[in-house]
């Protein structure tokens, strides 16, 4: 019932002009978790903040969240959450950790025939992990998945040292020397020889970590960690070891009247037939000198053409099994999103009907490569698809993938189907291989890209080629001839402001209801905003109070719009 205008007493009300309607804003992107309609939330950390704390703080402020709206129901659910193939890839690496203490423990028992001694060297490992703990702290490290990596890598060398002294320690026992004095003179003995086989292994790993680049960014903590749990094993085997043995070391005596006994009696026998057949081996070696350095230089040089010859591959991280994947859909880029959403549909009732399929989160509108990650972009549409367990599926995650895009692409006729395995970092995998092509003009540039692209379809093996540049989005180009323009009394600014008002609206008004705000959306109905015509035939009032048509001064054709 507003009145817009009031002329010689007539008043003509909005109503009369306009169809006024209660209605909802235009969908830009639509989202589904297991073909459920959704609101989702994404929440992307910083580059420098911690994925799992971040996880943490988000599920401690939904379930606060949840506690406060208990009243209205409320019910937030983590769809995916990245950390928690962390969480899981850490708890391996504990795991492991576990059971190469255990596997060490039990190879101490058996070559030095004593519980007692087997627990003097084990001492060493929890007194080095727990110093290095302290070292990785001042440096400001967190046990992630290279730190733990390293503290596993280092479990079997943190005894070595121990090993040697506590070996030697029981060789000056046998020569008839009391615990302490033999601690002592075996310790001072060998003290340059297990330095150096020490150091030996930290040259190795403190020069990577001083280097700089994207490899040694990532394994600089493995390196450092392995470096000072190595060094602190050192000054383990120099104190603790020879201080426990002066106390408590025993000469054990070998008797086959217990199980105990009998079983390292049996371990000694194997032992020695694989040293007599070692020993042979070398003897026939040094007798055959010619030979043994001729096979030894071919073993050598031939190892080269492993990788020359491509038996043994390169790459930058080993491919991952997540146990998901994500299908990206691409439409044409005139489609809306309403049929975006069809196609999209489709896909996700194929892919339900998957024995090995546990979840769906569909986005639509939406994709996480390029621009599409930041914008509503209709014609495009990306599924996560997680998997069940790998041990309950026949095929590797990406290779899963593969054979679903097959699939899919005789069912979703006039889309582009692709998919991509989610890396080890939780994020959509790029291409392995990208070739640049640079020059002073787009047009030439995408020439030439345009033909490498065609070369590089011939490749064997060769897959999911795209170029990085698209072709721009259909569009109605406007160039207006400002001297007309002027002429017929109108302005650029008036000009501008009615066609943005016609086809895209304007929301500068707003209606309010009690505590909710709403935007007064005012556009051409969708019938008048069709086709070029209506863009043609957009009305504009001059200053003279006179209709003139978009048509009169300004040339209306169709094109594209910049490209990506």
């Amino acid at each position: 019932n507003l009145v817009v205008s009031n002329k010689n007493g007539a008043q003509v009300r909005l109503m009369d002009v306009a169809d006024v309607q209660d209605a909802q804003k235009d969908i830009e992107k639509i989202a589904r978790v297991n073909q459920q309609s959704a609101i989702a939330v994404q929440v992307i950390k910083q580059s420098d903040a911690n994925a799992v704390g971040v996880s943490e703080q988000i599920r401690a402020t939904i379930d606060k969240l949840e506690k406060d709206y208990e009243s209205t129901g409320l019910n937030i659910e983590v769809a995916n959450d990245s950390s928690v193939y962390t969480l899981a890839s850490a708890d391996a690496v504990i795991h492991d950790l576990i059971l190469a203490i255990v596997l060490v423990a039990v190879v101490m028992l058996f070559f030095l025939h004593s519980i007692r001694n087997a627990l003097i060297v084990m001492v060493a490992i929890p007194a080095s992990l727990i110093a290095t703990f302290i070292g990785m702290a001042l440096l400001g490290y967190s046990l992630n998945l290279m730190s733990l990596l390293g503290l596993s890598l280092v479990v079997g060398i943190l005894v070595d040292d121990a090993i040697v002294v506590l070996e030697n320690i029981y060789r000056h026992m046998e020569m008839g020397k009391n615990r302490v004095r033999a601690a002592y003179d075996a310790t001072k003995e060998i003290g340059f020889t297990v330095t150096s086989i020490t150091l030996v292994i930290v040259v190795v790993f403190v020069p990577i970590a001083l280097s700089t680049g994207l490899a040694a960014d990532i394994i600089k903590q493995f390196c450092v960690t392995v470096s000072i749990a190595t060094l602190l094993s050192l000054l383990s085997s120099f104190t603790i070891v020879p201080w426990l043995s002066s106390r408590f070391g025993k000469l054990e005596k070998i008797s086959n009247k217990t199980f105990f006994g009998r079983v390292i009696i049996g371990f000694e026998k194997g032992l020695q037939s694989f040293t007599n057949w070692v020993s042979n081996i070398l003897k026939w070696s040094l007798a055959h000198k010619k030979t043994t350095l001729g096979l030894v230089a071919g073993l050598f040089i031939g190892s080269f053409f492993l990788i020359g010859g491509g038996f043994i591959g390169a790459e930058f991280f080993a491919k991952s099994d997540r146990g998901e994947f994500l299908v990206q859909i691409e439409m044409p880029k005139d489609a809306s999103i309403e049929q975006t959403n069809a196609m999209t549909q489709k896909a996700e009732d194929y892919l339900r009907r998957k024995k090995e399929v546990t979840k769906l989160i569909a986005t639509v509108g939406q994709s996480s490569e390029g621009m599409g990650a930041s914008q509503a972009t209709a014609y495009k549409a990306e599924i996560n698809v997680q998997l069940v367990e790998k041990k309950k599926r026949a095929d590797a995650a990406n290779i899963y993938a593969a054979k679903i895009k097959k699939e899919l692409e005789p069912l979703l006729v006039g889309a582009k189907v692709k998919t991509v395995p989610v890396s080890i970092l939780g994020s959509a995998e790029q291409a392995p291989l990208a070739l640049i092509v640079t020059g002073p003009e787009l047009d030439s540039v995408m020439t030439f890209a345009k033909a490498a692209m065609n070369s590089l379809k011939t490749v064997q093996g060769a897959t999911e080629m795209r170029l990085s540049v698209e072709a721009g989005n259909p569009e109605i180009n406007v160039q207006v001839d400002r001297d007309k323009m002027a002429a017929l009394g109108l302005s650029l600014s008036t000009v501008g402001a009615t066609m943005q008002t016609a086809f895209s609206g304007n929301t500068n008004g707003k209606f309010r209801q009690g505590e909710y705000e709403y935007d007064i959306n005012i556009r051409y109905g969708s019938f008048n905003r069709q086709s070029i015509e209506d863009v043609s035939n957009l009305l504009f009032i001059n200053d003279k109070g006179e209709q003139i048509r978009l048509a009169q001064f300004a040339a209306i054709k169709e094109s594209s719009g910049p490209s990506q």
